[in-house]
């Protein structure tokens, strides 16, 4: 190999490198964002009850801009967003037994 093809080729990688490193912050799959979704995917459409008796739904991992949230939906009280630092119960939600509901059904 010469050296202009070394050079050439060092160039293709470091365009490669730069065009990665620029998708890779757009991507909203960045920290532990994975692992929380997989810990989460199975409580995907369980109901949860606040502390004040209203039912929520589970509907998926939010990205909260500083952090990642836990999202709630009820069609009578709207969204709640809780903070993956603690767990839903810690946070006054009881996860209600063996239920699912699609959080956008109001009829379910």
């Amino acid at each position: 190999m010469n050296r202009t093809h070394l050079m050439e080729e060092n160039a293709a990688l470091r365009a490669r490198l730069a065009v990665a490193e620029g998708e890779a912050r757009d991507c909203v799959c960045k920290g532990n964002w994975r692992i929380l979704l997989k810990e989460i995917e199975p409580l995907i459409g369980r109901r949860f009850r606040d502390r004040h008796g209203r039912e929520y739904t589970l509907f998926g991992l939010v990205d909260c801009l500083d952090d990642y949230c836990y999202g709630m939906f009820s069609p009578q009280h709207g969204m709640v967003l809780l903070t993956c630092v603690g767990s839903i119960e810690n946070q006054g939600f009881e996860p209600i037994a063996d239920t699912t509901r699609n959080p956008l059904d109001a009829a379910s």
